[in-house]
């Protein structure tokens, strides 16, 4: 007599359901060639026509070993505008990376998976994450990234 796990595992053989989906992790899907990258004494002029030449919204800010130090964005750029306009102060193109950068960055590691990284963007909030290992910058990844590797999963 066939129980009904061994039905259930017999029909699963002559079914035509999938295999198990490879579920990618940030190594598969982070940017890593062209990587933009800005270093702390970096003048903001020069990072504004970087991100609108590169087209990005923002990106690490890492030492000469490329560990991480921080992350600038549009958003950090533009707080000198609103700042000179509260203080009555020209932009000031001579500012700093260090001076605005965020040092509050969220990082994920090459092995996480498209599900864990989901939910890094989802409960953080945030546009673009560094991936690092070992103390070191080896990618990025957006949300878009990460639009790219559902919709090939979905294909």
């Amino acid at each position: 007599m066939e129980t009904l796990s061994n039905s259930i595992q017999a029909a699963m053989r002559t079914s035509s359901i999938p295999p198990a989906i490879k579920m990618p992790k940030a190594r598969d899907i982070m940017v890593t060639a062209g990587l933009i990258t800005f270093r702390p004494k970096q003048r903001l002029a020069a990072v504004i026509r970087s991100m609108l030449r590169h087209q990005i919204s923002g990106a690490p800010v890492v030492d000469g070993e490329m560990r991480l130090v921080g992350m600038i964005s549009e958003y950090d750029c533009m707080r000198v505008i609103a700042a000179g306009a509260y203080e009555g102060d020209p932009v000031d193109g001579e500012r700093t990376v260090a001076e605005l950068m965020s040092t509050d960055v969220t990082t994920i590691d090459p092995d996480l998976n498209l599900y864990g990284i989901a939910h890094v963007f989802m409960t953080r909030g945030r546009r673009r994450l560094p991936v690092v290992a070992d103390g070191r910058v080896v990618g990025q990844l957006s949300r878009r990234d990460v639009l790219r590797a559902i919709d090939k999963l979905l294909s």
